[in-house]
């Protein structure tokens, strides 16, 4: 019996007729399987196109080339099974399929079910941050999961490889692989098909995955198109009712703050604005067009203008700068640089818990026209006896570029960082820098002895604010300080963005490891 690779996919409910389930289906032909042996159809096309670098050779060649062709043969098997269809695609196959028709994370979900925790070989996995990182973890021999150093509190899981548990490798073979469909190797003819997709269909219906990845249910990309056409709807409708408190602008992408001086909404010509509003830009918007739909939202451009040039930066569609959160269906869902994502009631509601017991701390409210740097300077001189290192930057060692120590360092240990909330990648920067400069009083000589001298640049005595050597600094006696200028009437924990939260919540945790306490503050604007 001859070892077939078997790439398979889980048609949803509902669906029957292949032919309503592809792209174009004149362009295949279509053969009925022989209902004796298993019940179903399939579709094949074929198709021959010339090679790409044939057409770059001909332009040098005496007499061109014009026998040389690929030939592409793709295939859809589709099979009933238990009132469910599969779909088993061949070659292109799969790129045939309408995107609607098919389960979601299919093979993922039946792939953690089946696999051995202990013996995994690939996992792809994702963090969102203030932009979505994509990761591929692999591993020289099949590992327990521990070793790929996922970070089970926000990593989103995307698919994973590895061998299955003793009891399930007759039916699914030595290697399988799961993300929207199901790879695996065995050896099979036809008339075991149905067989075998029964096995798989009750795989995939356990909830076993729930003792080893319980908690992949948190965070999870949505990819479903009928669900994503529905929530667009939904952000559409909020836009057009003004429910502004659900949305805001951020930055898609990773970007130099510095740099940026203004933006502009759908035109390099427009009124200049010094922070991304989405009221503002809805506001602009409703000027150009009668309608606001989500194509209208993608066709439009946000423009940033340089602090240097005055000229263009960086550009992004209105659609790709829009953070919305919605509940759609009993669960949360948050839209971010273009991807949608799935949260977990429970899930949230333990983030935001964990947000609201960090303790509070009251700062000076801030004034609406003041920029950062004014705050901070005016924060510095209202505490006494602060230290303003708002944009001093000290070489460290653990980063590429010099950093800030904090922007106000207070006599009582406090190391304030402040952002003006607005767009959720400064606020990614703002966790990230307190992570990193309060790694750095612990373990780099050089970054503290910087740090130091520019307290006596001050005229104060350095040891009042930091020991002279690493290794004298008490953690447990700072306190690294969030400190964020917001417009809005709520607490941080119900008005910053999901994955802000998240992000907030896993540095606090990495602090506190260090040994240092941590501390929020919401500056009121007035």
């Amino acid at each position: 019996m001859k070892t077939r690779k078997l790439n398979i996919l889980l048609a949803k409910q509902g669906y029957s007729d292949p032919r309503s389930m592809v792209n174009k289906p004149e362009r295949f032909i279509w053969k009925d399987l022989d209902k004796k042996i298993i019940s179903g159809q399939l579709a094949i096309t074929k198709g021959s196109t010339t090679p790409s670098w044939v057409r770059f050779v001909n332009d040098a060649l005496e007499e061109e080339l014009t026998e040389v062709i690929n030939s592409a043969n793709s295939a859809l098997l589709f099979v009933n099974v238990e009132k469910r269809m599969f779909i088993l695609s061949f070659g292109y196959g799969r790129n045939m399929l309408k995107e609607e028709c098919f389960v979601r994370d299919f093979g993922l979900k039946t792939v953690l079910n089946t696999v051995d925790p202990t013996k995994i070989k690939s996992i792809d996995s994702a963090i969102t941050e203030n932009i979505t990182k994509h990761t591929r973890s692999q591993t020289s021999i099949a590992s327990p999961t521990e070793e790929f150093g996922l970070d089970v509190s926000r990593d989103i899981l995307r698919a994973v490889t590895g061998h299955p548990k003793e009891e399930y490798r007759k039916v699914l073979g030595r290697t399988i692989t799961g993300k929207d469909s199901l790879h695996i190797l065995v050896k099979i003819t036809m008339r075991d098909l149905e067989e075998l997709l029964e096995k798989i269909l009750e795989l995939y219906e356990s909830d076993s995955y729930k003792e080893n990845f319980d908690w992949v249910d948190n965070l999870r990309e949505e990819k479903d198109p009928s669900k994503i056409k529905e929530l667009k709807k939904k952000l559409v409708d909020d836009l057009n009712s003004e429910k502004y408190e659900a949305f805001h602008l951020a930055i898609p992408e990773i970007y130099e703050p510095d740099r940026i001086e203004s933006f502009a909404y759908f035109s390099k010509n427009s009124f200049r604005y010094t922070e991304l509003d989405i009221v503002e830009a809805i506001k602009e918007l409703k000027k150009k067009t009668d309608e606001i739909n989500f194509d209208t939202l993608k066709n439009k451009n946000i423009y940033a203008f340089e602090s240097d040039t005055n000229g263009i930066y960086m550009r992004w569609s209105l659609a790709k700068c829009i953070v919305y959160e919605t509940e759609y269906e009993d669960k949360r869902y948050v839209l971010t640089m273009g991807n949608w994502y799935c949260i977990e009631p429970s899930f949230a509601k333990e983030v935001t818990k964990s947000i609201e017991k960090i303790k509070d701390v009251q700062l000076i409210s801030c004034q609406s026209d003041f920029r950062e740097d004014q705050y901070n300077e005016k924060l510095a001189k209202n505490i006494g006896d602060a230290i303003l290192f708002d944009k001093k930057l000290i070489k460290c060692t653990d980063a590429r570029s010099r950093i800030e120590l904090c922007d106000v360092l207070t006599k009582d240990h406090m190391l304030i960082h402040v952002k003006k909330r607005g767009r959720s990648s400064t606020l990614s920067h703002l966790f990230s820098q307190g992570k990193v400069s309060a790694e750095a009083l612990l373990s780099d000589a050089g970054f503290l002895n910087e740090a130091r001298n520019r307290i006596e640049k001050e005229k104060k005595n350095p040891d009042d604010y930091l020991p002279d050597t690493n290794d004298k600094i008490k953690s447990e006696g700072y306190t690294v300080v969030f400190a964020i200028i917001d417009k809005s009437d709520k607490p941080l924990s119900k008005s910053l963005p999901f994955f802000s939260l998240l992000n907030f919540r896993q540095v606090e945790k990495t602090l506190k490891m260090m040994g240092y306490k941590v501390a929020k503050a919401k500056i009121d604007v007035v």
